[in-house]
């Protein structure tokens, strides 16, 4: 970070950097060039004939804005607070005379022109300046290797950055009427960034927090952290009901009494609570940090249509402290996962006196969802059920002679299939 001496700093930064990189050749010789920081009019009224020399002048300085409040990576105590540096842009207007110039001998400022573009060639193949930019020509400013930034700039968190300011024609009459008595000269600005000027104030530092006994009493109440991870689903699988091998199954299809597997990291919080759409939240049956299990009923999917629907877990943090009834809130969710609930056939039975086709289960309907119950090729529609209820369909087969035992048996509500392998049985 750097003093109040920052702006001079950079104004010799150029300096050095515009000797030692311009090459301006008179009758096959280099010439030395001369850089000053004047206004305008002192600098043109004191050129020797013959002379090479650029003008930059700083004629405004702004507040960087993207920096104001920003304090620099890595410094102060994190208990300080109040001071970040003060941060600058520069704004230079450079004009230029060449050798053989008279300076005020009308349109002959030809050489003019060729010192004014070698400097903008200088600094537009230098942009950044940088601490490893060295001397390449030796001169009274620094030996060939000595570094072309200044010293005050070294350890400063920002670099040097110089771009070409644009200029229109309102702007530069409003500069140049500043200087009534100075002729106009042709002239470019620059814009150099960002400058950090470190505060003389000394740093406040944040007393300790209490305990709440004794002088320390004023600090206030301890501040207890709690290391939280946030819950995260990577896979469901499915248990089916009654299946003895306990595979977990990749279909994202749950019956009621499937066991629904959940896969990830952080599950096995103290307070931890699966909540299925907009419902209560309820408590998984095993619990680790990797794996939870869930078993689906009818209480856990209450008013919930047959159709896909959302799973998360929450997690919930006591927010109390010590001597305080505790304060448990849903502080962490996981990401959401879907899964589509779908009916389940238990039996299908068809009477051989009546020809009654008899299927029990679990929710065979849902609410205005379309019903249909498939029976090997045949179709039955819910208007063609004698009875209906979530637990049980009944209906009359269109085709009584027709032969259907042992073919398999499904019901559909709305998009959602039911997936098992029963087949229609004959009873007396």
């Amino acid at each position: 970070m750097s003093s109040y001496e920052a702006l001079a700093a950079v104004s010799r930064t150029l300096d050095n950097l515009l000797k030692d990189r311009m090459n301006v050749m008179a009758n096959s010789v280099r010439q030395t060039v001369d850089v000053t920081f004047a206004p305008p009019d002192s600098a043109s009224s004191d050129v020797i004939a013959g002379e090479v020399r650029v003008n930059l002048y700083l004629y405004r300085v702004t507040e960087n804005a993207h920096l104001k409040n920003q304090e620099i990576p890595g410094t102060g105590s994190r208990g300080a607070y109040g001071l970040p540096p003060l941060s600058l842009d520069l704004h230079y207007l450079m004009t230029a005379s060449g050798p053989g110039d008279p300076i005020h001998a009308g349109d002959s400022d030809i050489s003019s022109q060729i010192v004014l573009g070698e400097a903008m060639r200088v600094l537009h193949d230098f942009p950044i300046v940088t601490g490893s930019l060295s001397h390449i020509a030796g001169s009274q400013e620094g030996e060939i290797g000595d570094p072309i930034l200044d010293a005050e700039l070294e350890d400063a968190f920002e670099q040097i950055k110089i771009s070409l300011e644009p200029f229109s024609l309102d702007d530069l009459s409003k500069i140049w009427s500043v200087f009534p008595e100075t002729p106009f000269r042709r002239c470019v600005g620059y814009h150099v960034s960002v400058i950090q000027i470190q505060s003389a104030l000394p740093r406040g530092i944040s007393r300790p927090v209490g305990d709440g006994e004794g002088d320390e009493a004023r600090g206030g109440r301890r501040v207890v952290s709690i290391p939280l991870g946030r819950p995260w689903i990577t896979a469901l699988r499915i248990i089916r009901h009654g299946d003895a091998t306990q595979r977990e199954r990749t279909a994202p299809y749950a019956r009621v009494g499937d066991t629904l597997v959940l896969h990830g990291r952080n599950l096995g919080r103290r307070g931890t609570k699966i909540r299925i759409s907009d419902l209560p939240a309820v408590d998984p049956t095993e619990t680790s940090d990797d794996r939870l299990t869930f078993l689906l009923s009818e209480t856990t999917l209450p008013g919930v249509e047959v159709g896909p629907v959302s799973l998360r877990v929450v997690q919930t943090v006591d927010f109390s402290v010590e001597g305080e009834d505790p304060r448990l809130r849903d502080a962490l969710d996981s990401n959401s996962i879907v899964f589509m609930p779908v009916p389940r056939v238990d039996s299908a039975e068809r009477n051989s006196t009546t020809d009654i086709v008899t299927i029990t289960g679990n929710r065979l309907l849902a609410g205005e969802l379309e019903s249909i119950a498939l029976v090997g090729g045949v179709t039955v529609r819910a208007v063609d059920y004698t009875s209906a209820a979530e637990a049980q369909i009944t209906f009359h087969l269109s085709d009584p002679d027709e032969e259907l035992t042992g073919n398999g048996v499904w019901v559909r509500v709305g998009a959602a299939q039911s997936i098992d392998a029963c087949r229609l049985e004959v009873t007396a």
